[in-house]
């Protein structure tokens, strides 16, 4: 007969499932009423009411998000006072984690020298190894794992430029309060998400390792429903900066004439509109009009991060994951293993100077691009793309280097980053794209210098991405085996370099955004407003990708010279063949994590 614990854990599963399945079903409906309410205020521009549907539609997420945060931040984490740090040490006899009271703080094992909570023999005599019911989870507690601090930095670098176009949303409304343009109804909603994006920074960058154990059903819910107001977030800015980018190009008169191809159907006229989508509301050029093409991406790339980092935390509401060991090998530390960094300053100088390129390029390239002659569109877009494809060739000439230095390194556990895969189907998607257009824009017209650089550096750019994506899950994978790898680090400078140049072109790709969508080619076979799509959909994506690159080469360069520890004592510059079996790494303190799972 199942006993009393069995029948409780049973019931407790039961339980569990059914929440879970509840909690989807909500987060379902939440994301299709995100997708119906933006693509409603889009086809419709003229009815004022779909509008104020979206606007209370966020409100409400943005609301109910910060009643999760004070909820978090003033009463989770003041159960115990400050959360509990799980360590390889305090867990290591541990035999079942399936059973703890949430309620009673974990107590650690004292040795003989602290306390005496055991016997004279410390951990060699069985009484110093505590039973099960000693053992009891906190409420709340980290576990040592969560995102790298590149990830951190970046999820501020984000956020700074999301709260930055709700601050420009605010003063636009304090600006223009007399044109009627904005309403109280819009500032309040700016004024909201400047609090939400606020508030998710701070647990993006203090509780991504936190695991909760107090009330689970309801840390659940709240974590999902965070989790899908960022995807509803990108959703709704997306179709709406789109639709916006669309209307105002009809609206101004000097732009309809350079549209090639008629105005579509389902697009009213925007000069029946008599509210804030009017005619003359459209036409006004403000500060967050220019400041768009920057700040948009930035919204994008913050909340595809803050929608993993809430689906972390809930996938960890309630369940302990394993241990890790945190501590360098003494055998290695002596020989000072870990202090030789020279060998990655090549790659950081030869890095440098071609940021320092790309820069110098991308100032000419706004200086140019914001004249009215056309001709210096042109010689901005051949300065442009001539950066890219010396970017893109020394990429790939750096692979294909590193491919040969670290060819003799052990391959263990096999590990999939989808953030990498996601972004190099964007990439390929929009270049494909744009690729289509270049040819079919050369058969039926005379090329021209800038198509043809178009061509190429799509060539070039789909290229660089596939073997830099199939380098880096690679990396991801490996780890040294010899003495001579964890000394002499081979391909150290090329991971710098590699870095550097991702970080270089994330630079150029964030803050020239307009260089997506000047080639004639592109709007001249898609149209203005399929092209606009096609770029507000996968180019924050792309530069995403750009920007993750960078963070997980940054974690590749610490761990991948940190040998297997189960073999440190075999090391010696003479052995010829890898470990027999795949053992457990070395891995760094707070720069092993990823932010996709594995």
């Amino acid at each position: 007969m199942m006993g009393k614990t069995e029948q409780r854990r049973s019931r407790n599963r039961c339980r569990q499932a059914l929440g879970s399945r509840m909690y989807h079903f909500y987060g379902l409906f939440v994301v299709c009423l995100g997708v119906v309410f933006p693509l409603s205020s889009a086809l419709a521009p003229d009815d004022k009411t779909s509008y104020y549907y979206t606007w209370v539609f966020l409100l409400y997420l943005f609301s109910l998000s910060l009643c999760f945060f004070i909820y978090l931040r003033f009463y989770l984490l003041r159960l115990r006072g400050k959360p509990y740090t799980i360590t390889q040490e305090i867990i290591s006899n541990r035999q079942d984690v399936s059973e703890y009271r949430p309620d009673t703080p974990m107590l650690p094992q004292c040795n003989s020298e602290k306390g005496n909570h055991s016997n004279t023999n410390g951990r060699d005599s069985p009484r110093s190894k505590p039973l099960l019911a000693e053992w009891h989870f906190p409420p709340v507690f980290f576990t040592g794992t969560g995102l790298n601090r590149y990830m951190r930095f970046g999820a501020a670098l984000f956020a700074t430029g999301a709260m930055g176009h709700n601050a420009l949303g605010i003063i636009e409304f304090i600006g223009h309060y007399a044109s009627g343009c904005q309403t109280p109804v819009n500032v309040l909603l700016h004024s909201v998400q400047l609090g939400f994006t606020f508030t998710q920074i701070i647990i993006i960058s203090n509780y991504s390792a936190l695991v909760i154990n107090k009330h689970k059903a309801v840390a659940r819910l709240c974590l999902l429903h965070t989790m899908v107001t960022h995807i509803c977030v990108l959703i709704a800015f997306f179709v709406l900066e789109t639709e916006e980018k669309i209307r105002k190009q009809y609206t101004t008169a000097a732009d309809v004439d350079s549209i090639s191809t008629p105005k579509p159907e389902n697009l009213s006229d925007p000069t029946t509109v008599t509210w804030a989508r009017s005619s003359d509301c459209l036409q006004l050029k403000t500060i967050t009009d220019k400041a768009r093409p920057i700040l948009y991406p930035f919204i994008i790339q913050f909340s595809i991060i803050g929608a993993q980092v809430m689906y972390n935390l809930y996938r960890n509401v309630g369940i302990y994951p394993e241990p890790r060991e945190d501590k360098m090998p003494a055998e290695l530390t002596e020989i000072g293993a870990y202090k030789l960094c020279h060998h990655a300053l090549n790659g950081l100088y030869v890095g440098f100077i071609l940021i320092i390129i790309a820069v110098t390029g991308l100032s000419v390239f706004s200086v140019a691009i914001n004249d009215d002659k056309t001709e210096n569109d042109q010689i901005a877009a051949a300065l442009f793309f001539t950066i890219q494809l010396v970017l893109y060739l020394s990429s790939s000439i750096a692979i294909g280097i590193g491919f040969f230095q670290t060819r003799d390194f052990v391959i263990g556990k096999e590990r999939v980053d989808y953030f990498l895969i996601a972004g190099t189907a964007s990439m390929y998607t929009f270049n494909i794209f744009a690729v289509i257009s270049c040819i079919h824009w050369v058969s039926h017209h005379d090329s021209d210098l800038i198509t043809c650089f178009s061509l190429v550096s799509s060539f070039a750019e789909m290229i660089e991405t596939s073997i830099q994506t199939f380098f880096i899950q690679m990396l991801l994978t490996k780890r040294a085996w010899k003495l001579n790898h964890v000394i002499r680090k081979p391909g150290r400078e090329v991971i710098t370099f590699l870095l550097i140049t991702n970080l270089g072109m994330w630079l150029t790709d964030s803050f020239a955004f307009e260089k997506r969508t000047m080639i004639p080619a592109y709007v001249g076979i898609f149209g203005f407003p399929a092209w606009t799509t096609i770029t507000n959909a996968f180019v924050p994506w792309m530069n995403f990708y750009r920007f993750y690159s960078f963070t997980v080469l940054a974690v590749v360069w610490k761990n991948i010279f940190l040998p297997h520890k189960d073999h440190i004592p075999k090391f010696n510059r003479n052995e010829d063949s890898p470990p027999a079996e795949e053992n457990e790494v070395v891995e760094s303190e707070a720069d092993t994590d990823h932010l996709t799972p594995h």
